[in-house]
């Protein structure tokens, strides 16, 4: 495992964005002293097929399912990246090579084809993902302060059978957590774990996403490798240029604040902005993207609906 740290001062004055003929700019970009870094994380050493078992299998145990002689395992490329999968009766999932990507449904916990009898509350439903999360290894007790409870929400169906139509109910309840790093929120993948717990009061889904930091090993970066606040406005526009046809389509910017950007090998600082497309007279369609906080970011920061190499040919149309 080599990990290095990058380490710097970001300094933002509070300016007010003017704005342009294509993006309105409706805030400021608050003053900021505050120590940011960039962190690396680099493994040579991957998982193989038996360890990424031995993982998912330490998950299950937890959510209080065990795989069978009938469970499917099978490893593979999946969206560009290994992954070993686990196929049953009665559950499905996968985790990605590094660990850091853990997928799985249980089928038969959601009850899709039966009434539930009692789900528990959200103050349960915290406590029981929470322990779950560190019990299975998946969230170090020393790190459970960067673990952010978002909101509880949940799964609801309607069920029908050939005589029978049962009312609208909710088949598990849903905790949703995001994750902060030195007191900035981070975005973007690694940064997200989803829990559902059934009404047998176990974890019966999980959406884990989450990227392991070493915060110990720092290298100090010269104060003008960050971006001026100035510079700002025309980042976000130029963001703005790749999604939308700016000569057609007005953006208002609403917010613009300070994020760890969590991308394929670093968590680096970057500005987050949210708004609104204004062309359409009905609807205010959101709008939120990232710019790198770095003159020269370790890796491309990318606005979550564009795709790098992605192109038309207008032959196709």
């Amino acid at each position: 495992m080599i990990i290095r740290v990058i380490s710097f001062v970001l300094i933002l004055f509070a300016v007010q964005e003017e704005s342009s003929a294509d993006v309105v700019f409706n805030c400021n970009v608050n003053s900021i002293v505050q120590k940011m870094n960039v962190y690396t994380s680099s493994s040579d050493k991957k998982m193989d097929k038996m360890a990424m078992e031995n993982q998912f299998t330490k998950v299950l145990k937890e959510a209080g399912i065990a795989p069978t002689t009938n469970t499917r395992v099978n490893s593979g490329m999946f969206e560009n990246k290994v992954m070993t999968s686990f196929v049953d009766s009665n559950f499905e999932g996968r985790i990605e090579e590094s660990g850091t990507e853990i997928i799985f449904t249980n089928l038969d916990g959601l009850k899709l084809d039966q009434r539930v009898v009692k789900l528990p509350n959200n103050q349960q439903a915290v406590a029981i993902a929470t322990r779950f999360l560190e019990v299975s290894g998946l969230i170090s007790p020393t790190k459970r302060q960067e673990l952010v409870l978002t909101r509880v929400g949940g799964i609801s169906q309607a069920l029908a059978t050939r005589t029978r139509h049962f009312p609208h109910e909710k088949k598990a309840s849903v905790v949703y957590f995001n994750r902060t790093v030195d007191g900035f929120p981070v975005r973007h993948h690694g940064a997200s774990i989803t829990v559902a717990i059934g009404d047998n009061f176990k974890p019966v889904g999980l959406n884990y996403f989450w990227r392991k930091i070493d915060r110990k090993k720092t290298m100090a970066v010269s104060a003008n490798n960050f971006v001026a606040v100035s510079k700002v406005k025309s980042l976000v526009t130029k963001d703005l240029a790749l999604i939308y046809d700016l000569k057609a389509e007005k953006i208002a910017v609403d917010k613009i604040y300070p994020v760890y950007y969590s991308g394929v090998k670093y968590i680096q600082p970057a500005f987050c902005y949210e708004g609104r497309e204004l062309s359409n007279q009905i609807h205010a369609h959101p709008v939120l993207g990232y710019v790198s906080a770095l003159v020269s970011p370790p890796e491309p920061v990318y606005n979550p609906g564009y795709m790098p190499g992605l192109t038309f040919d207008k032959s196709d149309y």
